[in-house]
This record gives C-alpha cells, sequence and structure tokens, in this order.
C-alpha cells in the first residue's frame, strides 16, 4: 500500500567527488584571473612605494644635512624611531598580503558560488583576522557550492526517472531562503498528480488530486484519491528501483506509509511555475563554467 513515501536520496561519495573535482577546477580558474589582476596591482603599489622610498631617502638626506650640528643623542633617537618605523612598515606588509590572498580566494569562491561578495576592507592591524574571516567566509561558500550541485543532480535524476515512466512535469515552485526547498507536480493520471518534495536531502513523493483553487476535498474524491495510492505502490517500487540501479545514488528510508483517507490531499496547480520539459542526460546536470578568458576578465575590470 502507498501512502506517502519519504526517503533520502543522496549522490554516491564517487559523483560527489567528482562535483568536489569539478568545483575546485572552476575555483582555480578564478583565482588565477584574480591573481594576475592582484600582481599588477603589487607591482603598482611596489611603484608607488619605491617612490615613496626614494622621497623619504631624500628627505632624510636634507634633513640630516640640517641636523649635523645637533648633538649626537638626537642623532641616535631620530636613528632608532626610522628603524621602528621600517619594522611597522615590514609587519603591514606582510599582513596585507595575507589580506590579500585570502581575499582573492574568497572573491573567486563568490564567482563560482554566483554569490554577490561581502565588503571587507583591509586595515593596518587587522589584516591577520581579516584574513581568518575571509578563509571562513571562501570555505562555506566552497560547502555551500558542492552541495547545492549535489542535490541538483540527485533532483535531476528523479526528473528523468518520473518523465521515462510517462508522468510529465506540470510545474514547480522553490524555497531558496534558509534551507532550500523544492515541490513539484506531475501528471499522474487525469484527476490526480505525482506531488514530489525535496529538503535537505529527503524526498517525500504521494499522489494527490488537483484543480486550479483551494478547496476541500469531497468525500467521493477522497474515495478515489485513495484507489490512485493503491496503484502507486507499483510505480514507486519502480522509481525507486530505477533510481538504484543508476549506481549514482545512496538511499535510504525515512518512513513509508500505508494508504489511508486522512493523507488525501489537494494541491492548488496555479500555485506551480509552470516549467518545460526539461530531462537531464544520463542523470548529469553540471552547472557549465565559461573557459572564455576574456569573458570572465570583464568580471573584474
Amino acid at each position: 500500500m502507498s501512502g506517502p513515501k519519504c526517503d533520502e536520496i543522496v549522490l554516491s561519495k564517487a559523483e560527489e567527488e567528482k562535483l568536489r573535482r569539478f568545483y575546485e577546477e572552476q575555483l582555480q580558474r578564478e583565482r588565477e584571473l584574480l591573481c594576475r589582476k592582484r600582481e599588477e596591482e603589487r607591482r603598482e603599489r611596489l611603484r608607488l612605494q619605491e617612490e615613496e622610498k626614494r622621497r623619504r631617502e631624500e628627505e632624510k638626506r636634507r634633513r640630516e644635512e640640517e641636523q649635523k650640528k645637533k648633538q649626537q643623542d638626537y642623532r641616535d633617537g631620530l636613528s632608532e624611531y626610522m628603524s621602528k618605523l621600517q619594522e611597522m612598515e615590514r609587519e603591514q606588509d606582510a599582513d596585507r598580503e595575507e589580506f590579500d590572498e585570502a581575499f582573492e580566494i574568497y572573491m573567486a569562491a563568490c564567482v563560482v558560488a554566483g554569490e554577490n561578495p561581502r565588503t571587507f576592507v583591509y586595515e593596518p592591524g587587522v589584516g591577520k583576522e581579516l584574513a581568518d574571516k575571509l578563509r571562513e567566509e571562501s570555505e562555506r561558500l566552497r560547502e555551500q557550492t558542492v552541495a547545492n550541485a549535489c542535490e541538483k543532480q540527485v533532483d535531476g535524476w528523479i526528473d528523468r526517472t518520473i518523465e521515462e515512466m510517462g508522468y510529465h512535469i506540470i510545474g514547480k515552485k522553490e524555497q531558496t531562503e534558509g534551507i532550500r526547498a523544492v515541490s513539484k507536480l506531475y501528471r499522474y493520471d487525469e484527476k490526480t498528480a505525482l506531488h514530489v518534495i525535496g529538503v535537505g536531502g529527503q524526498f517525500t513523493m504521494e499522489i494527490v488530486a488537483t484543480d486550479d483553487r483551494e478547496r476541500p476535498l469531497k468525500e467521493a474524491e477522497k474515495e478515489a484519491l485513495t484507489g490512485s495510492m493503491e496503484h502507486f505502490c507499483e510505480d514507486y517500487k519502480r522509481i525507486r528501483n530505477k533510481l538504484e540501479e543508476s549506481g549514482k545514488l545512496e538511499i535510504k528510508n525515512v518512513f513509508h506509509m500505508p494508504v489511508d483517507r486522512k493523507y488525501a490531499a489537494l494541491m492548488n496547480e496555479s500555485d506551480y511555475r509552470k516549467t518545460k520539459k526539461h530531462i537531464i542526460s544520463g542523470g548529469v546536470d553540471y552547472t557549465a563554467a565559461s573557459t572564455e578568458e576574456e569573458e570572465a576578465k570583464r568580471r573584474y575590470q
């Protein structure tokens, strides 16, 4: 018997590793572009620093000429001050280098994740703290991007399997804020639909009545719906078997409910965004990354 069925469906470790390698390749491409840009900026900064250094040296020589007749202790004091100042500058340069490297990785991670980067401004003395925060954000984006890609690939396998059984999608709605949740309707027969809800790797499937408005179900409709639930029992086994046969997914039972009138529900089709038929070839739907370097460069100009 087949009331609502819920299974946890995730990618196999091998498929997840493929996505991770794909992500790292994207990240490396973006980082190389940022690295070149950062190198240009570094050279310009060094040029300005050299100019400033020459200006300071000239200023220092001028002051030394003016102060030749002053007492030796004053000259020693000035020398000690300049030494401390140079040491502070060296420390700040090291902090800045660490911040720039972390910021470069963060920007690349934002591009791959499709997120707008937050504003991080370097400040002397806190460069290491900012770099640590940037690394935390980069790692969060890395895991989020891989997790989203895994979820989308599982969605693709489910879509393809259900479509191959002749149940075509009617529409879907998606929640992207917080935990990602996807709800889809597939035409099951003239008056019913297969309702699939995916949340955090768990997918629930049930047979529901449909209409173009919200309303309570009539008793006769509930009775007819339980018949469709009974019929779905074998279809559900076929869906799960096909998913398992792919060898790409790991499936674990969460709950499998029996047929019961209390599960009879009606879905308002007008709440679902109409979609075009989309079958994922072989269950694979990697997000394509642009390999055109010039196009990528424009993002940083």
